[in-house]
């Protein structure tokens, strides 16, 4: 008799424990709103390009920015994502986030670029030329869940990315020919891409979720043609009720050409990241 009514204590104790604790918990794909924010890390990116857009200069070569500027391969930065559930199988998403890199390097080829009046700038070879680069990238896309359980949820959709580039190079240089000293030269552009998305969270355990997706774009045709593709993996923990946290990965890969005096002409460019974010959820 002791021991049964000690039994049934445990029961009763680990019961009343359990009941708020389990009442804590968010059902998969219930929430209405979701914002998380935390740090993202680049350990690995490389870029090359060749930028063309009206009124901003040309490089004339297609640059590696890794090998040819000894521009920083790894970057640190905050990152924000998020979503806004306006329908139970019907969601909005955005992301914002930036990759700045810069470096400082003795080059060992020529560079040439065209500024907006129409000069040559030539950092010749042995010229020290300091380089920054910078992406701005944003997101938005809608997504339909056309499978949900407390355990998995599926979803498709579509949307747009926003990459604004920016590139900055200043070094010792000529001028159609003329010697000039320092001269810093900058160009900018912006690329929006239209993208296909697919989503998948899963609930392995209370509490737990994994987050995936992947967003993809292929164009060939008219004076465009590339690829780009974004993968996501993310683990969460609800540690409270509107509250979890999460580690993540993220690889992002572009390749694009464009055929227009007025826009982009060629972008290589890969990122390799991890974040660790806290997110509400309500």
């Amino acid at each position: 008799m002791p021991y049964r009514s000690s039994s049934l204590l445990l029961i009763a104790c680990l019961t009343t424990i359990s009941a708020p604790v389990l009442a804590d918990l968010r059902p998969l794909g219930q929430d209405r709103w979701y914002a998380a924010l935390g740090g993202y890390w680049v350990y690995d990116s490389e870029t090359e390009l060749s930028l063309s857009p009206a009124g901003t200069p040309l490089v004339a070569a297609q640059v590696n920015l890794t090998k040819d500027l000894d521009v920083d391969k790894a970057y640190a930065g905050p990152r924000f994502d998020g979503y806004w559930r306006f329908k139970p199988k019907h969601r909005v998403e955005i992301s914002a986030y930036s990759v700045n890199r810069s470096g400082s390097n003795t080059i060992n080829r020529q560079i040439t670029i065209e500024d907006p009046d129409g000069d040559e700038v030539v950092f010749d070879t042995g010229a020290k030329v300091d380089t920054t680069f910078d992406i701005d990238v944003w997101r938005v896309s809608y997504l339909y869940s056309f499978y949900r359980s407390q355990q998995v949820e599926l979803g498709v959709g579509a949307g747009l990315y926003g990459l604004d580039l920016s590139l900055k190079l200043a070094g010792d240089a000529t001028v159609n020919g003329t010697p000039s000293g320092v001269v810093s030269e900058s160009a900018a552009a912006l690329a929006p891409l239209p993208v296909v998305s697919f989503r998948m969270d899963y609930s392995p355990a209370d509490r737990w979720t994994v987050r995936a997706g992947i967003d993809q774009f292929f164009i060939n045709q008219d004076n465009y043609s590339g690829a780009f593709n974004d993968f996501m993996l993310a683990v969460e923990h609800q540690t409270f009720k509107y509250v979890s946290f999460g580690l993540g990965y993220d690889r992002l890969q572009l390749a694009l050409e464009v055929d227009d005096a007025d826009y982009l002409g060629k972008v290589r460019s890969f990122w390799t990241g991890v974040m660790a974010y806290a997110a509400f959820r309500y």
